[in-house]
Parts: structure tokens; sequence; C-alpha cells
């Protein structure tokens, strides 16, 4: 549908939908965070190396497991996009088909009613 592609001199990429866009900017946040995080833990000059630990741990786990999951799902989304797609071209057929079997009648009556005439 909304399809836009971003092509460099190496690598290129499709963003598939808004919602591609919007995991590709969360998993952007999600390493910047966790960059962040493990900088103002690392400059904790105070800190013993258990504490350190500790806030590492505490601070940057929940964001690099976010950020994989981002991950994960990114690489599923082109597969969970075409079923969604596929799911409304089936909805639309559907309704296409109940379109012309409302023609088909009309069509039939017509026939019927023109042979009436004919024989008439």
């Amino acid at each position: 549908d909304n399809e836009c592609g971003i092509d460099c001199c190496c690598c290129g990429m499709t963003m598939i939908s808004t919602d591609h866009c919007l995991i590709l900017f969360a998993i952007l946040v999600g390493v910047g965070l966790t960059v962040l995080n493990v900088q103002f833990v690392m400059r904790d000059f105070g800190a013993t190396w258990m504490k350190s630990g500790w806030d590492l741990s505490v601070n940057v786990v929940p964001l690099v497991l976010y950020t994989l999951c981002l991950l994960f799902l990114l690489a599923k989304i082109e597969s969970l996009s075409t079923l969604v797609l596929m799911k409304k071209h089936v909805q639309e057929m559907v309704q296409a088909q109940a379109r012309v079997e409302q023609l088909r009648e009309g069509l039939i009556l017509y026939w019927s009613d023109v042979t009436d005439v004919t024989e008439f």
C-alpha cells in the first residue's frame, strides 16, 4: 500500500507500513537508551563492581530484552503484513462475489422477463 524505499550504495530497505517505521524507531530508541544507561553506570566511579553490575542488570537488561523482542518482531513483520493484506483481499473478494451473485440474479430475472415478452 504505502511502501517507500531507502537505498544506499551497499544496502536498501523498504518500509512496508507505518507500523514498520514505528518498530524501527522503537529499536533505535531502545539502543540509544541502552547506550545511555551503560554510560551512566560506568561513569559512577565511586561505585563498586558489584553495585555497577547490579545497576547494569536492573537498568540495561530489560532494555536489551525489549530491543531484542522488537528485532524479532521486525523480522516477522513482513509475513504479518502479508497475512493482514491477504485477509483484506479475501474480504474484498467475498464482497465482490456477493455483488456478482446479485447481478447474476438480476440478469436471470431480466432475461426471463424478455423471454416472456417474446413468447407473448
